[in-house]
């Protein structure tokens, strides 16, 4: 479990107004571009603030379009990917994390019946 912090209410997390970010157990979710989330595990629940590297020049909050939850599982959707999570006190790993990225068709590569 996350430290208390009197903004942390449920699965959304406004630590400094972010409503791009959710946590859940060990395991924090921000939502950095409607494709791109980055995923960080901790087991002792204390997360790094820094910047992502990779996505260092424009990290503009981007909040979820939805989150919910169906039994274990957590399901985290941007608009562009759907991202869903369980067993939350482990580490990521094929058995307990999925994703899935929209494709999008432009105008010209839609076929006509």
């Amino acid at each position: 479990m996350p430290p208390e912090n009197p903004l942390w209410h449920g699965l959304f997390c406004e630590i400094e107004n972010r409503p791009n970010t959710v946590i859940e157990g060990n395991r924090r979710f921000t939502c950095l571009a409607p494709g791109l989330i980055r995923m960080e595990f901790a087991p002792d629940g204390i997360f790094e603030d820094r910047r992502s590297l990779v996505a260092y020049p424009k990290q503009a909050p981007v909040a979820f379009r939805s989150v919910q939850k169906s039994g274990d599982d957590m399901i985290l959707e941007t608009g562009r990917c759907t991202l869903i999570s369980r067993q939350h006190d482990k580490a990521f790993f094929r058995s307990n994390l999925a994703t899935a990225l929209r494709q999008y068709l432009s105008s010209s590569d839609e076929s006509s019946p």
